[in-house]
């Protein structure tokens, strides 16, 4: 590291250190003079003021090996913690006011940026600007004298882009080393157009070349060209054009085919070979020139079997004519083309629901070399729809289906009854294509499944008879089945019980409305009709039973369970001789809903005396 001693106000100081603002670059080393007061408390300065992180291009640029042995870091100077005599602050940045020696870690540097600037203007006047830049550094020496070199950069090499018929001022512009000399630059680069040439060649009908016209201009640019066809000569194929514009790629040269002067041999004046020619009168007028020569008629016949079988037919004719051109140098013959009749438009007859092959013949320009000709129209049958629409009983369309088929065609039909309905109209077994389709209206009604308590059914699945309909809830086995039971317990003097079950099922189907999925379920099975039998109580001797159980019509509206019992032990007869007690308590479905309610069921408690207990009470007493 360079070591950096105090030097006279007197001695000149690079100007560059007072107009630039200062950096310092990142070095391991210490200052060396430690015994210089001056000199560490300068060396401390830098080292507290210095702050930020930027790339150091000075650092690297120099090779210094201390610098980047470490993170490389651009630290500008903080004033705050330098002594106000060596340095001020302008913008933020550090400007050097004297010259100070540099101890310690942080050297410091200035920097310089040359710009070059190149603008290309466009063959269509907009203009592209490109900036190029280099920023350059240079370490501050506060020695005497010092001037220390800029680091180098570099503005790279740019290529000017290539237009189709231009040159540019320049091709590229060139790479270029940029010094602590290298002032700012601006290039400007502009595009010419280039110098084009044409060529209009009259040249004979064998291609021989006559006569040439040199048409000069450049790229972009609209030039007059005169018309030189040669004398004598007439244009017989291409034009001469008024202006020629020259494109980027070039121009093609353009080509008109002259020929000799002819006297012409109208249709309606043709000659003979006695006839002079008219600028010639040594000559006579060849052969090839009558009026057969000149004029002849073509024919077209358009017959037209119609789907009935008649036919019509229709003629055309067109006169057609040409001239006779005669060289008069030579004598040739060259005939114009023929004259175009005109063979008019032809609609063929409109046949609902059906289809010509030549619906219409467009009018025909008839030339020279077209030949008599026929033509024949016939018809083919339309595809064709019967569209029947299914409606409700209101007249709202539920779905509809379309038979397809050829005009006239009698087509068979399929019912194809919208999903969840069924038929209430009628749809006819066939239907006749029309040209026309009129559609058919079928009413029709929403479907019904109905649903035996035999055969109850899950909800989601599917409903016979349709594509895609569903079972809703409620028509499961439960739904449709319920079972009433009637439980008869007998509890005989000495504490046996017998148990008697009996049951009765009611049931009922549904109808389900395939449509709306609203369910309507039928009366439950008639009321009357189940019958609990009569069960008998034992006659036990000397007992008397708490109750009967006597046959019992069922109704719908009983659901669970009736318990009969006969109590468990006789009731003392000293206090009573017989005792009957009953209580109800069931639960029930009801009907149509499935809604569960509490009613009175009733249910019989039998108490049953043994008169062998009596006696025995009896011998008792006697004994005492």
């Amino acid at each position: 590291m360079k070591h950096y001693s105090i030097v006279n106000p007197g001695h000149s100081v690079d100007p560059d250190y007072a107009t630039r603002p200062w950096y310092g670059y990142l070095s391991v080393n210490e200052t060396n003079d430690s015994n210089n007061p001056l000199a560490q408390e300068y060396s401390t300065g830098f080292q507290g003021g210095l702050a930020g992180n930027e790339p150091n291009a000075l650092a690297k640029a120099n090779g210094d090996q201390a610098a980047t042995a470490v993170e490389t870091t651009n630290k500008t100077i903080d004033v705050s913690a330098l002594t106000t005599e060596l340095f001020s602050e302008q913008d933020g940045q550090l400007q050097a006011t004297l010259p100070v020696p540099v101890y310690g870690v942080y050297i410091p540097y200035v920097e310089k940026t040359a710009t070059r600037t190149i603008n290309v203007t466009m063959p269509d006047g907009k203009t592209t600007t490109v900036e190029q830049t280099a920023t350059l550094a240079k370490q501050v020496d506060l020695g005497k004298d010092a001037h220390p070199a800029w680091t180098t950069g570099e503005w790279s090499s740019y290529e000017v882009p290539i237009i189709p018929g231009y040159t540019a001022s320049q091709s590229n512009v060139a790479k270029e080393t940029v010094t602590g000399t290298t002032e700012d630059q601006t290039v400007n680069i502009t595009y010419t157009a280039n110098p084009q040439t044409s060529t209009v060649v009259y040249q004979s009908e064998d291609g021989t070349s006559v006569h040439t016209t040199t048409v000069n201009g450049h790229t972009g640019q609209t030039v007059k060209v005169s018309n030189e066809v040669p004398v004598g000569w007439h244009v017989v194929n291409g034009t001469v054009p008024s202006e020629i514009t020259f494109g980027p790629n070039g121009t093609p040269q353009t080509v008109v085919t002259i020929a000799h002067s002819h006297a012409t041999v109208t249709p309606d004046a043709p000659k003979t070979t006695g006839d002079k020619l008219p600028d010639n009168p040594d000559k006579n007028y060849p052969t090839g020139v009558s009026h057969d020569d000149l004029n002849k008629t073509i024919t077209g016949t358009i017959k037209v079997t119609m789907p009935d079988g008649q036919i019509k037919t229709v003629v055309k004719a067109a006169h057609l004519t040409r001239t006779a051109d005669v060289d008069e140098v030579t004598g040739e013959v060259t005939y114009s083309d023929w004259t175009t009749g005109y063979w008019s438009d032809y609609t063929a007859p409109s046949v609902p629901g059906y289809t010509a092959n030549y619906p219409y013949i467009a009018g025909q320009l008839v030339t020279g070399e077209t030949e008599d000709q026929t033509i024949e129209i016939t018809y083919t049958a339309n595809d064709g729809t019967q569209t029947i629409v299914y409606q409700d009983e209101d007249g709202s369309e539920i779905g509809k289906q379309v038979i397809s088929g050829k005009t006239d065609e009698k087509v068979k039909v399929t019912p194809d009854v919208p999903d969840g309905y069924v038929l209430k109209g009628e749809v006819p077994s066939e239907v006749t294509i029309k040209p026309d389709d009129t559609p058919i209206t079928v009413t029709v009604e929403h479907g019904k499944s109905h649903v035996t308590p035999d055969k109850p059914v899950n909800k989601g699945d599917l409903i016979p008879d349709t594509k895609d309909k569903h079972y809703p809830e409620g028509l499961t086995h439960n739904d449709l089945n319920k079972t009433v039971t009637r439980e008869i317990t007998i509890t005989d003097p000495t504490g046996k019980k017998t148990t008697t079950t009996q049951t009765v099922t009611f049931t009922r189907g549904a109808t389900v409305d395939e449509v709306t999925n609203e369910v309507t379920y039928d009366d439950w099975s008639e009321n009357g009709k189940h019958t609990f039998d009569k069960v008998d109580v034992p006659n036990v001797p000397g007992y008397t039973a708490s109750g009967e159980v006597p046959s019992k019509k069922v109704s719908k509206q009983f659901g669970t369970i009736a318990k009969t019992t006969i109590p468990e032990k006789p009731i003392d007869s000293r206090t009573v001789d017989n005792h009957v007690s009953a209580k109800t308590t069931t639960k029930r479905e009801l009907p149509q809903t499935g809604t569960t309610a509490n009613t009175g069921i009733w249910t019989g408690l039998v108490s049953i005396i043994t008169s062998l207990g009596l006696l025995g009470a009896n011998k008792k007493r006697k004994k005492n």
